[in-house]
């Protein structure tokens, strides 16, 4: 689709310092040509807030990894703090879909008199922390000296994240609304209906906010249970002066919305929609006209 008006300033294209927008981010596995044209630095500022809540959730970055998604700077990765269970030190997991990396959050203990105290280091990780830390002694005309003693600690190390339900929504219902843009056209810019998503998507994500929008996701799947694990939906059905519109990431409920929105202000066939199949993967997509 070739759209001539910004979805987030409503203004012509040709007034807009513009880009390419991806209804679904790239670290999600958005394909290029999934797109819409939109005005640059709103594209910026989403970025650094609803699209980067979305893609950083720990979840989500599990999800990624585990689809095989590509980002641009390599294999998509989650991350999450923890606590070595020995001694409480705190640790920061890295992972991808094969492997976790384990890291300590401070792995050099320092006293302000004997200098350094003790080097951390999960298997080989030691060595190069070592290697390391000589290194930046010798620089400053210092040295680590002999290393007295080596010891072995319980490795069990217990994980936590945080899965934020209003800022997962959000990031779900700005992929809807852009999403809706793709499949109406335009028009369903200028309705009421999509003032009320780009206000909630310019809202601090909570549940009062998403209130004060007007919006309200519907308790039901417009799909059919299970799917690859890397795979997205989205689909958009016109049902009376209605628009209902769902989006379904990774094949996961947790990462699903649905949202319908009356928009009285557009003549839509009834009972006609829009299927979008999209592999995170490949970052290819293919759509389907619904038609009763």
């Amino acid at each position: 689709m070739n759209n001539e008006t910004c979805p987030y300033t409503c203004l012509p294209i040709q007034e807009v310092d513009a880009s390419r927008e991806h209804i679904i981010p790239d670290a999600l596995g958005g394909p290029n040509g999934f797109a819409l044209v939109a005005d640059v630095a709103r594209n910026s500022q989403y970025g650094k807030t609803v699209d980067s809540r979305l893609i950083n959730s720990t979840l989500m970055g599990q999800a990624a990894a585990e689809a095989g998604v590509m980002t641009r700077s390599g294999p998509a990765t989650w991350s999450m703090r923890g606590n070595l269970e020995a001694d409480g030190a705190a640790v920061q997991l890295t992972g991808t879909h094969t492997a976790v990396d384990f890291r300590f959050h401070q792995p050099v203990e320092v006293d302000a008199v004997e200098g350094v105290m003790a080097i951390r280091g999960f298997g080989p990780a030691v060595d190069k922390e070592i290697a390391r830390v000589r290194k930046d002694l010798r620089s400053k005309g210092r040295d680590l000296g002999i290393l007295e003693e080596r010891q072995t600690v319980n490795p069990v190390v217990r994980g936590r994240f945080e899965h934020n339900l209003s800022e997962a929504l959000q990031g779900l219902t700005k992929i809807a609304y852009l999403a809706t843009v793709w499949a109406v056209g335009d028009e369903f810019i200028s309705t009421e209906a999509g003032a009320r998503y780009r206000s909630w998507i310019d809202a601090e994500p909570t549940a009062a906010a998403l209130e004060a929008a007007g919006l309200q996701p519907a308790g039901r799947s417009m799909f059919s249970e299970g799917g690859p694990n890397d795979q997205h939906l989205i689909s958009c059905m016109a049902a009376g002066d209605h628009l209902v519109t769902g989006v379904r990431l990774f094949s996961k409920p947790y990462f699903e919305v649905t949202i319908a929105v009356q928009v009285p202000e557009l003549r839509l066939p009834h009972a006609h929609g829009w299927l979008a199949t999209i592999d995170a993967k490949a970052k290819t997509f293919r759509e389907t006209m619904l038609v009763p």
